[in-house]
């Protein structure tokens, strides 16, 4: 019988299990006939070049694979034998390296067919980023059903679909958090250096620029670290309900004590609360939340402790007496512009 006639095309249809019989038939005959291993190395060839198979993959090690290529060789260049297999049939050992091309090539070519197919594992995620403005607050519901509540002048970046295996938002200022229970992803906030990790509770972050991270917990466990450098994180502290950390960066130092569980809806009415807070960040708080100029003329109250409870919808004059009452210092309102001094 005449050699039959087949090319690379059809080998890749075989190797890819579309061929029909008749074209099965065929590459299976063929296999059979001298000189076949040379077609068949040159689609194993082709066929591993476009596959751009990761090197870190064990199955497409080149070094794995040239050995293994080369035992192949040693194989064809040795004087054709027979080995049975069972009653039926006979391969030489240049028949049974083709198999061995099959087999593999098929195994790869499976692979390469899903890798192209989206992971939504590695989906690239989108993140959305919402801004409030001074005096302003939001709700924010995510894809998991935990609820953010989000303070004055405050941006937190999510994405629209959490990963498989956590749940991560970063977090630039305030906001109260109700995180929806999930045992199999925990839910992690991230604030500058400061990583807040829970799996469902209610719980508050303060995080502004050139104060310290103060933490609360209003139900539930949360643990709160600091991410290092080479990114591992070191223990802070471990709350539940009724505690709070405040985390100093600049002294590296983390304060626990204890504090008032707030609700949501607390936060979201607009009162603030103050619990042995330094002046100079009550100050800060006023600024965001009633759009207020202060200065303060002595730097010794500045880091004056105060504890106080402020109500929404207080005038300007209102909320100085009330701090100033707490603080033990007096102040002067410019008429004509609103400017405060504290003195």
């Amino acid at each position: 019988m005449s050699e039959p006639r087949i090319d690379k095309e059809l080998i890749k249809k075989y190797l890819a299990g579309n061929a029909d019989k008749s074209e099965k038939d065929l590459v299976e005959y063929f296999i059979q006939q001298k000189g076949a291993i040379d077609m068949f190395e040159k689609v194993w060839e082709e066929q591993y070049q476009d596959m751009n198979i990761q090197p870190s993959d064990k199955i497409s090690d080149p070094v794995r694979m040239e050995k293994w290529k080369a035992v192949i060789r040693e194989k064809i260049d040795q004087k054709p034998g027979t080995r049975p297999v069972g009653k039926l049939r006979f391969f030489t050992f240049g028949q049974v390296a083709i198999w061995a091309i099959l087999l593999l090539g098929s195994v790869l070519w499976g692979v390469s067919k899903f890798m192209d197919k989206p992971n939504p594992s590695k989906v690239e995620t989108e993140w959305t980023t919402y801004t409030t403005s001074n005096g302003k607050r939001a709700i924010i519901r995510l894809s998991d059903s935990t609820v953010i509540y989000l303070g004055a002048e405050s941006s937190l970046t999510y994405p629209t679909r959490f990963a498989a295996h956590e749940r991560k938002v970063r977090l630039e200022g305030e906001a109260f958090f109700e995180v929806a229970r999930d045992t199999n992803r925990p839910f992690l906030v991230i604030s500058e250096d400061v990583v807040t990790q829970v799996l469902g509770t209610s719980f508050k972050v303060e995080s502004f620029n050139g104060s310290p991270t103060l933490v609360s917990v209003s139900s539930g466990k949360v643990r709160v670290s600091q991410r290092l450098e080479n990114q591992e994180l070191r223990l802070l502290a471990d709350l539940t309900k009724g505690q709070q950390v405040a985390w100093d960066r600049q002294k590296d130092i983390a304060n626990t004590s204890i504090s008032t569980p707030i609700s949501a809806d607390t936060f979201m009415s607009g009162k603030l609360i103050f619990e042995d807070r330094p002046l100079a960040e009550i100050v800060e708080a006023l600024k965001r939340n009633y759009n207020l100029e202060i200065k303060i003329q002595r730097p010794s109250l500045a880091k004056r402790p105060i504890r106080i409870i402020l109500e929404k919808n207080l005038t300007r004059r209102q909320i100085m007496d009330v701090i100033a009452a707490a603080g033990g210092f007096k102040y002067a309102l410019d008429k004509n512009n609103g400017n405060i001094t504290i003195f």
